[in-house]
């Protein structure tokens, strides 16, 4: 991995570094991390699935920016396979947790930087929450978090439907033969990736409902909403209601998706998670 011209979102030298560390299984992790305050807290970016993590990538790096102006530590990295990591991706969702306890803990291991804050974009807040099993978090922030799972995996199924309307002018594979492909042992494509029969499997252990038993000392959930779009928190899993997550609806650009608009900057956004990891 020397061999690869990878430019960081910080100065390697004025603003902190970045590079590759081994992950358990020995594959190299891309990290960015800024210069280290050992009197702050570090926050550790996780992020979304898939083409989720393409399209957020510019809002994050605004994010990071913004809370690094602030003067607190700031960590991100790619699970293996995805963006400049090495390796195969989409992995099982424990892997994926797996590398983000790889990373915190090298990180803490040349800077033992406490409290330790976590940050879950849509899917990364299901694998931070599961992480708090093995990993003493302070607080979590959530931003969109996919509360039913089963409704995300049809919208995954439904770009590859989009892709043969596109493509073809019809559909020639539908959903349930998707589905028995996939059960069968065949990949298939969503979301421009080949996915396999485990890591679907791997998702339906990640609801919400299942690992909401966090260990972190305070959670924030934030849910979008707009002039024209309003949550009902009814849609809420009952247990997560009756847990002790915290919600709030925040105007912000759906920023994990394809959009027509371009605002780096997700203003309600920062200054409600500004608020909450100040508390």
């Amino acid at each position: 991995m020397n061999g690869l011209n990878v430019k960081g979102v910080f100065d390697i030298n004025e603003r902190g570094g970045y590079g590759y560390t081994a992950n358990r299984s020995g594959i190299p992790l891309f990290y960015q991390f800024t210069t280290p305050r050992t009197t702050q807290p570090l926050i550790v970016f996780i992020n979304p699935l898939l083409e989720e993590q393409l399209f957020c990538r510019q809002y994050v790096v605004s994010w990071l920016r913004h809370l690094s102006n602030r003067g607190y530590n700031v960590l991100t990295f790619d699970y293996a396979g995805s963006g400049n990591s090495a390796g195969e991706y989409p992995l099982p969702a424990d892997r994926m947790v797996d590398d983000l306890i790889d990373i915190i803990d090298w990180y803490q291991n040349g800077h033992p930087i406490q409290p330790l804050f976590l940050v879950g974009i849509r899917f990364g807040l299901n694998l931070a929450l599961k992480a708090t099993k093995q990993i003493q978090v302070d607080k979590i922030v959530g931003v969109e978090p996919i509360l039913e799972l089963e409704q995300y995996w049809s919208t995954l199924l439904r770009t590859n439907l989009t892709t043969q309307l596109s493509a073809y002018g019809k559909i020639i594979t539908n959903r349930e033969r998707l589905m028995e492909k996939l059960r069968g042992g065949e990949r298939i494509t969503l979301s421009g990736y080949e996915i396999d029969l485990q890591f679907y499997q791997s998702l339906l252990n990640f609801g919400l409902h299942d690992i909401c038993g966090t260990v972190a000392k305070k959670t924030m959930l934030f849910l979008r909403t707009g002039s024209s779009r309003k949550i009902s928190l009814k849609k809420i899993p009952k247990s997560i209601r009756l847990s002790e997550f915290n919600y709030e609806q925040v105007e912000m650009e759906p920023f994990w998706t394809d959009t027509i608009h371009y605002r780096p900057v997700q203003s309600a956004l920062f200054k409600k998670t500004d608020e909450f990891l100040s508390i």
